[in-house]
């Protein structure tokens, strides 16, 4: 009866819940993935490290409480896609189904390593046929966003893919997955740009123009990046290692494009019409999925993202 009772999930209902889920996984994020990598520079006393110990009960919570809405909210998305008569959809809805059941199970058992290389092709699959839709039913800009987007998403699975298969068939696949890796770096960040041009047109289209009554976006934008800017010339090494360990970038591109990628990415968040709320979730959550997508939740957050940018009208948020 599950499918029912997640049918009858308002709209409005599941924009609260998509709230709650990214201001924990916003929390998530700050506390686990960000400061709990600076607890090595703390002073190891009091009160310092009760302080450190409690902030990183409440990322923990906030991480368990993530994974429990992503999982909700998927579930109600699955519902809707294998309700729709287009068969791209049903597909989707039916790998989102699966995948979600292996991320459950991982909750309770370790899989090995087929069972991950299936994981994984599954969770690529689904993304690219997420991809294939917006390039399909988009304009120009949607269609290089697509394209870019779901090729650095394809290059992260088969990064994660191809040591497994060196693992299950002994060869030396491997050799390639960082070049690929890179590839898909460069693509996430060619992706900002895109993003920024599209804001554009959608405030043209609402009779807004980009920068007039921006003013919020552009101090927000400008301030993160020239305090990321400020970070890394001061202690380049750290700023890499945390970059890798929170968003998966290994920042081997010029150091000025992660400048004015992560300026693009911020103001076109910040400046994204009332009626885009869909791709503003779906950016947020694919940048909080980070490139690496090391766990099932953020597997999971990188998958609802991709429905948000490229399905708005199955989420119904707007």
């Amino acid at each position: 009866m599950w499918p029912v009772k997640l049918g009858q999930i308002s709209p409005i209902g599941i924009r609260f819940i998509v709230k709650g889920l990214l201001v924990a996984g916003i929390v998530e994020f700050s506390l686990i993935r960000t400061f709990s990598r600076m607890g090595i520079l703390l002073p190891p006393r009091e009160p310092v490290m009760s302080i450190f110990n409690m902030m990183m009960f409440v990322g923990s919570v906030a991480f368990n409480f993530a994974s429990l809405l992503v999982i909700l909210v998927l579930l109600w998305a699955s519902y809707f896609l294998l309700s729709h008569r287009s068969k791209a959809d049903r597909i989707a809805g039916s790998l989102l189904v699966i995948v979600i059941t292996l991320s459950m199970l991982f909750l309770v058992v370790t899989p090995n390593v087929l069972v991950s290389i299936l994981y994984n092709i599954l969770s690529m699959f689904l993304v690219t046929i997420l991809g294939i839709s917006l390039i399909r039913e988009g304009g120009s800009i949607e269609r290089w966003l697509g394209v870019a987007i779901t090729l650095s998403f394809v290059t992260t699975y088969l990064f994660k893919i191809l040591p497994l298969l060196d693992q299950l068939l002994g060869l030396s696949l491997n050799i390639a997955g960082v070049g690929i890796l890179n590839l898909g770096e460069a693509l996430a960040v060619v992706a900002t740009p895109l993003i920024f041009l599209l804001t554009y047109r959608y405030r043209r289209g609402s009779g807004k123009t980009l920068l007039r009554a921006n003013s919020k976006a552009i101090i927000v934008s400008t301030i993160m990046a020239s305090l990321f800017g400020s970070f890394y010339l001061a202690s380049p090494w750290i700023t890499s290692i945390l970059a890798v360990w929170t968003l998966g970038f290994t920042m081997y591109l010029p150091f000025p494009f992660y400048i004015i990628a992560i300026w693009l990415f911020l103001y076109s968040l910040f400046s994204l019409p009332g009626d885009k709320k869909a791709l503003a979730y779906g950016m947020l959550l694919i940048l909080l999925a980070g490139h690496l997508i090391q766990l099932t939740y953020l597997n999971l957050l990188a998958i609802l993202g991709m429905l948000f940018v490229s399905r708005p009208a199955v989420m119904n948020v707007d």
